[in-house]
């Protein structure tokens, strides 16, 4: 067990903060209040938010893989395989695309109850914001498909770059020892954790790589300045998608 950490006044805010969120007797509206709050003040501190442990009053402990399943209706939106990409690269969960069109389609997020909760409420916030950011510079006119593929391919890799230094100088900002080697461990058991979750689960799982082929360099190209100017963070007020992690 870490001294420093469980001593720390922030990270003693945030684990309260993030133990009111995951109580059961707590309103839908509350949880997703205390979530908000809990990640504001870890992003003006530079700590990750998943290496906090909430439960036992911080007392080291692996919290649980699971899985939460979300229905799609008959077909994904757009820009949901690029979310996905988001998601697995940047939010500590692996995303799973199921079903077809006749039976309907659902994603299966796998990684603890906590990561889970955050990645479903940034899914539900770049869903919103992938159009709105789309239509902002098209306006409503039909395009050719592939151009709008592009952007939405420049949305990912632009916003992927931004929290991915994002990441890198929150690590840097890191002066505690103890907290930054808690912080590679913890990262490395998820990893671990999910992986082994997903070979039993889905033991005969396909990996389909995405066609990254841009055909539209200028949709590209705003897509990607377009993708660096998302906040994140306004996503955690975005409803969560009714969902059962077990």
């Amino acid at each position: 067990m870490n001294t420093t950490e469980n001593t720390n006044p922030v990270l003693e805010k945030i684990r309260k903060l993030l133990a009111k969120a995951h109580d059961k007797a707590v309103t839908a509206a509350e949880m997703e209040a205390f979530m908000a709050k809990a990640v504001e003040i870890a992003t003006a501190a530079n700590i990750d938010i998943a290496t906090i442990n909430y439960k036992n009053g911080g007392k080291s402990q692996r919290e649980q893989v699971g899985k939460m399943h979300v229905d799609c209706g008959q077909r994904f939106s757009v820009c949901q395989s690029d979310i996905n990409v988001i998601l697995q690269k940047h939010f500590n969960v692996d995303v799973i695309s199921m079903g077809n069109r006749s039976l309907g389609r659902s994603i299966c997020f796998v990684g603890t109850r906590h990561d889970v909760e955050i990645a479903m409420f940034v899914n539900t916030y770049l869903n919103r914001v992938f159009p709105e950011l789309w239509k902002s510079v098209y306006g409503r006119t039909i395009h050719n498909l592939a151009q709008r593929a592009s952007f939405y391919i420049g949305l990912r890799v632009g916003l992927c770059a931004k929290l991915a230094a994002e990441k890198n100088a929150a690590e840097a900002a890191m002066t505690d020892s103890g907290i930054k080697n808690q912080y590679a461990l913890t990262l490395r058991s998820k990893e671990q954790d999910r992986q082994e979750v997903l070979s039993k689960m889905f033991p005969d799982l396909k990996i389909i790589r995405k066609n990254e082929k841009t055909v539209d360099p200028t949709a590209y190209n705003s897509g990607v300045e377009k993708g660096k100017t998302i906040n994140i963070r306004r996503g955690l007020n975005s409803p969560v998608a009714a969902g059962e992690l077990r």
